[in-house]
């Protein structure tokens, strides 16, 4: 978000400033073509932000996914700012129709890896989505969801940034549901 963004520059950029806007903008996709490669830029609503792309590179068989992909990590969803856990699906959905198990994908956290590794973080993203969902359909609330830890299960695959972080996947898939 251009807040989150501000506050990391300490405040020195403001989101109307010119320098922050950008100067090439797109609805769905857009094609580059570099060094005799086409790179397609699709944008994936509402995953990590309500802003969120990734690009393609065709001839490399390469994916940039950026936030959409936490490889090994629970991810941040930045809710507040229109990411929800099912558009982090839905990218991965996107993604996952483009490649074959020869492409490289490089995650936003995590190490770079293939179709596998994002196969595998769709279905944490999914498991733990039906997990907070039944939870929360049952009357459950955000606090009795997380003193459950109801993510143990997906053991040492998947971690968090800290100590809490889990807590907070767990709250970002709760309110975005």
């Amino acid at each position: 978000s251009a807040a989150a963004f501000a506050k990391a520059v300490e405040g020195k950029l403001s989101a109307g400033q010119k320098a922050a806007l950008p100067v090439v903008t797109f609805s769905s996709e857009m094609s580059f073509h570099l060094n005799g490669d086409e790179a397609r830029v699709i944008h994936a609503a509402n995953g990590h932000t309500d802003g969120d792309s990734f690009i393609f590179f065709k001839e490399t068989n390469l994916v940039h996914m950026g936030d959409l992909f936490f490889n090994g990590i629970f991810p941040f969803i930045d809710v507040d700012h229109g990411g929800s856990i099912g558009g982090m699906i839905a990218a991965s959905d996107k993604v996952l129709a483009l490649v074959n198990d020869d492409t490289i994908i490089i995650p936003g956290h995590g190490p770079v890896t293939d179709k596998k590794g994002l196969e595998a973080f769709k279905a944490m993203l999914m498991g733990s989505r039906d997990i907070v969902s039944k939870l929360k359909a049952e009357g459950k609330s955000l606090a009795e969801i997380q003193a459950m830890k109801p993510l143990v299960g997906f053991g040492e695959n998947w971690k968090g940034f800290n100590a809490t972080w889990v807590d907070q996947y767990v709250g970002f898939i709760f309110n975005s549901i």
